[in-house]
């Protein structure tokens, strides 16, 4: 299952920005902030969540799923998992097609 680390660095690519400092201009939060994001000091509130699903694509489900995941009990990881996978599967042609397109430069 996926971590923090891998949403924000995946949003950061989808956004062509280097830096954590510019998600943070962006969500209007300090910069340490995304840093405890990643670190898991602190829980991604579901207003950034739903900026995340947007530009990456995806259900919003399919991100908190994965987030909590780590966090959950061994008795909650398999309803976590269905609901990761059921929320995953929704976008994820979308979202290839999209990676493709976007990523698509022809040979010479």
């Amino acid at each position: 299952m996926v971590n923090a680390d891998f949403w924000l660095d995946s949003v950061k690519g989808r956004l062509r920005v280097r830096s954590d400092y510019a998600l943070a201009k962006r969500w209007q939060i300090e910069p340490s902030r995304v840093s405890q994001y990643r670190r898991g000091r602190l829980r991604i509130p579901l207003a950034v969540v739903l900026d995340m699903a947007a530009v990456m694509r995806c259900d919003a489900l399919e991100i908190i799923a994965s987030l909590e995941w780590h966090k959950a009990k061994e008795r909650d990881k398999a309803a976590i998992n269905t609901a990761y996978f059921n929320a995953a599967t929704k976008t994820v042609g979308e979202r290839m097609s999209a990676i493709k397109s976007e990523s698509y430069s022809p040979r010479r």
